[in-house]
């Protein structure tokens, strides 16, 4: 399948959600508005949907990881069709977010533990023909840090689009910078899973393989591996930063 025509079906796939998403999104954000009691309480409005966009380098990598932060800190602004500086009038506007941001490299120069060790990551094994794709187990976030459980359940009911993205766009490898407080959010979208050891680490919460059970993307096609670990910026709170980071591109150079 050409570039084109993949990022096409992702597209339909985000638009066939995209209506009633919007209806959902735009009722709680009012709700919000009407209920806040200050300015803190408005930063809990919802912000745009993350959606994924690929290029050559995707389709034609040797091995395709894909990377799994935890949601979007204020992706494009609030979600609302009433402005003129936020995205969600025009959904192609958004996904085009995707490619500005991330594809050319924008993120990369962004600060911060979790850009700090993709960067590491992507440094060391892109010249590899290693190709790594940033997405988010919770599609929708607020505008300020963290979830609210009332976003994470229109995002369950309305843009559970996850495993389907993981079945188009077919990663040989998942890397789930998300810590344990996210496996419920994980399972909701990709069903049960197991964990395992990995060699070195007797703590499974520090790094550890992932065996998803029922997930229709294993029936499909053979991925390799799932790893999950702590999000970076815990990582190196713990100084484990430098050490989770050697295994994962050690790991990767194994397949």
């Amino acid at each position: 399948m050409r570039v084109k025509e993949l990022n096409e079906k992702l597209r339909t796939l985000y638009a066939s959600k995209f209506p009633e998403l919007a209806k959902a999104i735009n009722e709680y954000n009012q709700q919000v508005i009407d209920t806040s009691q200050n300015q803190d309480d408005l930063l809990n409005r919802a912000t745009n949907p993350f959606m994924l966009k690929v290029n050559e380098e995707w389709l034609n990598a040797g091995l395709r990881v894909m990377i799994f932060g935890q949601e979007n800190l204020t992706w494009g602004g609030e979600f609302t069709e009433k402005g003129d500086a936020v995205f969600c009038e025009k959904m192609d506007e958004v996904i085009q977010l995707y490619e500005d941001k991330y594809l050319e490299g924008e993120m990369f120069n962004r600060r911060g533990p979790f850009w700090n060790m993709l960067k590491r990551i992507k440094n060391e094994v892109s010249k590899k023909g290693v190709a790594l794709l940033w997405n988010n187990v919770l599609k929708i976030g607020r505008l300020k840090c963290g979830n609210v459980e009332a976003i994470n359940e229109i995002t369950y009911n309305c843009f559970n689009v996850v495993q389907e993205e993981i079945e188009y766009l077919k990663p040989n490898i998942l890397v789930f910078f998300t810590g344990p407080r996210y496996d419920k959010h994980i399972k909701t979208f990709l069903g049960d899973f197991e964990v395992n050891n990995i060699s070195g680490f007797d703590n499974v919460k520090q790094l550890c393989t992932v065996d998803f059970k029922n997930a229709k993307f294993k029936e499909q096609y053979e991925m390799k591996v799932a790893l999950k670990t702590y999000h970076p910026q815990y990582l190196r709170r713990r100084g484990w930063e430098d050490l989770i980071t050697h295994k994962i591109i050690t790991e990767l150079g194994n397949y």
